[in-house]
Order: C-alpha cells, then structure tokens, then sequence
C-alpha cells in the first residue's frame, strides 16, 4: 500500500474515476481509496441515462462504448390522475450504469491511477495550524482490517452523498456546510424482464404525492422486454419508505410490471438542490454527489460530475505546478463550476421545489391545460430558467383564470428563477467576497 501521492481521491464512482483518469493524464502520481472491491464499482441506484443537453452545453463529447443500451429521443410526463402529459424531445442515451461506471475505473487505470479497492477512508489527516491548516491525507482501513495513514498534496473527496471526509473537516471551513435531509431524495429502483414483448419503447416520469411525494417516479425501457423502474422520494420528516411505496403504491397503478422477473434491485440517497455554496479548502477539492452536483429536477449527476471532473483536474494541476494548494489558489474550481452550471442547478431547486408544492389536484391542472409544455421543461432543464415567452403565456393562460392562486405561484416561480440565476452568475472572483454572497443566497432560499 503506497504510503504517498500527488492527489488522494476518495470513491471511484464517475466523479472519482473521472477526475482521477484526468489528474493522472497530466502526469500526477494519484491514489484512489474505494470501499467496494472493483468490480462492484458502478453499483449504484440510477436513471440510467446520459442526457445530450447537459453534455453539449459544457462542451463535453457524449461518451461511447458497449455500455450505450439505445438512443431516446423523447420522454414523457404524466400527471397523478394519468390523464395528462407533456411529450418531450428530450435527446439522450440509455446506458448499463454499471458497465459505464467501469469502463471509466479502465480508463482511469490505464492512465496509471492506483486503486486501493476494498479500503475504507476513515479519518482525513491535516498539517499546519489555524489560518495555515490544510488537509494532507487520510487515514483508511482494508479489508483485513489494517489501518494505515496516507500523505498527499491534494485530498479530493468523491464519496456520495454522505461525503465521508468532507462532513468531518472543521466546521469552520466553508466546505464542511452540512446538507440538509430535505434536499436529499432516498430512492428504490428495479430492473425487469418480461416473457412477452411491450407495445412500444418509452421514457416515462410520473408525478404522484400518493406515491413519491416531493419527488417522482419513472418507468424506462430498455428494450421492448426489460424496463427500469424507480422511485424517488425527498426526505422529509416522516417521509414514507421508497421500497414499500414502490410495491403498495407504484406497481398497483401499473399491473403489468409485476409480470416481469426482477434481474436487478437497489436503493440509495442523491442530492436534490443546487451544489455547496464553496467546494474547496486548504489541501482540499470535492465534486459529484458529496458536493451536491445534480440536475435537482431530473437528478441527472453524470454529466456534471463529469464536467466538473476536468475542471477541477486543470485548477488541481496548477496548483500542484505551483505548489499552493490554499483555498485562494483552488478558488478557480468554485468560480468556474458555477459559472458554467451551478446556475442552472440554483434554477433547478427552485423548479423542483414548485413542482414539490403542488397538490396532485394542482398538477393535474397544470399538466391537463399544458401552461407547461415541453419546450418549458427543456429550457428549464438545460439553463435553469424559464424563457422569456413563459411569462406572456401566463398572462394569456385564460383556462387557469379560475384558479388565480396558482397563477400567482407560476409568475412566483418564474421570477424566483431568474433572481437565483444572477446571484449564481455573480459568484465571487475570490474567498474574500464569499460570506457577504453566501448570506444573499441563504436569505433567497429561506425566504419562501
């Protein structure tokens, strides 16, 4: 077990074997600890999709390989009452989340990454006192229960959503901002194969507070035998327990699913809101889900962890050049990951957040008279906002006259988005303006 490295990184998921394949193209020494032994690295409940949208738009290549199932060029969603729905063009890859997960760990390998599989990261290790205290290593545990402390120059943290080493950095440090339940959604999902050959090939999203409060379910075909099923629901207090809404609530809405074999099954927690207000500190960088990069309304995280990934290699790599690894040389990583797609997140909790208020009653209404058509979602999805036609439409939306209050939520929701979209975009250049931008955000999402 190596004793140093240029770069620890902590879980090889696809932000893990991401940003490890990348730091090590540009010639770094890097170590990665995961807990799972490899070939159970990709493990992980998912959409399985890759949507074209967010990969054009950071101008990142769709990536290819025999983990590709098909091509969707178009996804639906359903009201509660099943009645309505919007049609969308919505272009994407159905993908085994498995074999992607390892075709990327491959990648990252033949780059010369060091994999330390079934070895638990413990504790992180820091140098240096107050002002000066960095992170610079971590101690972990393998399988046969041997613990051992680890040096680097950098710690990446790439853990999941629980961020294992991150939540145990100071409290004072800025990125060990603790995530609230409620902006997290606990999810089941199945795999299931039937004997007989569906009509047609779908995508389809299902909002239902009956069945997934807060949040939605879905069912996507694979192919014309084997569909994928899950369920997502925001923890709340008291939320209900996704695998038993999935078969008291789901499958009953859906007879013929439970004529297919299950050929796969999980569960698991992913974040639902906008990324940390700061991912960097002294001697230490996180990214994917331990730092809350997901599309909040679809609960896309691929490509943002992808993305984010390359921009913290090339920020990561010349801090390393310039032997500074402070939190001012790392700040780039911040300011560039949101610029380019924290606003859109930030738009997109405040999307998700509406669509969570709504009564089944309510979004039958909506979807029922389309005062949210697909163009809507689309737009909404790829640049965190409503475009500017949104709001005349709602003024010329006579068939919600009846229902004022929710017009008045719409309009709501529409400036909300729009507000939340500038302060993003005017992220601080440097640590020094980040408390005063921090405490506009947090007024903003406290004040409902």
């Amino acid at each position: 077990m190596n004793n140093t490295a240029d770069a620890i990184v902590v879980g090889m998921n696809v932000a893990g074997a991401t940003i490890s394949k990348e730091l090590a193209s540009l010639g770094l020494d890097v170590l990665v600890i995961e807990r799972l032994p490899q070939k159970r690295i990709g493990e992980k409940t998912c959409g399985d999709g890759l949507e074209k949208h967010e990969f054009k738009r950071l101008g990142m290549l769709l990536p290819e390989g025999k983990f590709i199932i098909r091509e969707i060029t178009r996804g639906e969603l359903i009201a509660p009452d099943l009645k309505s729905s919007i049609t969308a063009q919505a272009e994407g890859r159905g993908i085994n989340r498995y074999q992607f997960n390892q075709h990327l760990v491959s990648l990252s390998l033949k780059e010369g990454v060091t994999l330390l599989d079934e070895t638990v990261a413990i504790s992180p290790i820091f140098d240096g006192q107050r002002v000066a205290k960095k992170a610079s290593g971590i101690t972990v545990r393998d399988n046969q229960g041997n613990t051992k402390r680890i040096k680097g120059k950098i710690v990446i943290d790439c853990s999941g959503v629980f961020a294992r080493i991150r939540n145990q950095l100071p409290s004072s440090w800025w990125v060990s901002e603790k995530v609230d339940s409620k902006d997290t959604a606990v999810c089941y999902r199945e795999t299931r194969k039937f004997g007989f050959e569906l009509d047609e090939l779908f995508v389809r999203a299902y909002f239902s507070k009956e069945v997934a409060p807060g949040a939605f379910y879905w069912i996507g075909c694979q192919n014309l035998r084997t569909v994928n099923i899950g369920i997502g629901i925001l923890r709340t207090p008291g939320h209900p327990n996704p695998k038993r809404q999935f078969y008291a609530k789901l499958l009953p809405r859906h007879p013929y699913l439970e004529k297919g074999t299950i050929t796969w099954k999980s569960g698991g927690v992913v974040p639902a809101r906008r990324p940390l207000d700061c991912m960097v500190a002294n001697g230490f960088l996180t990214l994917g889900d331990a730092a809350c990069q997901v599309n909040p309304i679809s609960g896309g995280g691929i490509g943002p962890s992808m993305f984010a990934g390359k921009l913290a290699a090339t920020v990561i790599n010349e801090a390393l050049e310039n032997r500074d690894t402070s939190i001012e040389s790392l700040w780039r990583y911040n300011k560039n990951y949101n610029d380019q797609y924290g606003f859109v997140q930030a738009g997109g909790q405040i999307f998700r957040e509406f669509l969570s208020s709504l009564s089944d009653e309510d979004m039958n209404k909506i979807l029922g008279v389309q005062i949210l058509s697909e163009e809507d979602i689309l737009y909404a999805l790829e640049h965190g906002k409503l475009d500017a036609g949104f709001v005349t439409k709602i003024k010329l939306a006579r068939k919600l006259i009846r229902y004022p209050n929710l017009l008045i939520l719409l309009r709501k929701m529409q400036s909300r988005m729009e507000k939340v979209r500038s302060l993003y975009l005017a992220y601080p250049e440097t640590p020094r303006d980040f408390l005063s931008w921090r405490t506009k955000v947090h007024t903003f999402f406290n004040d409902q």
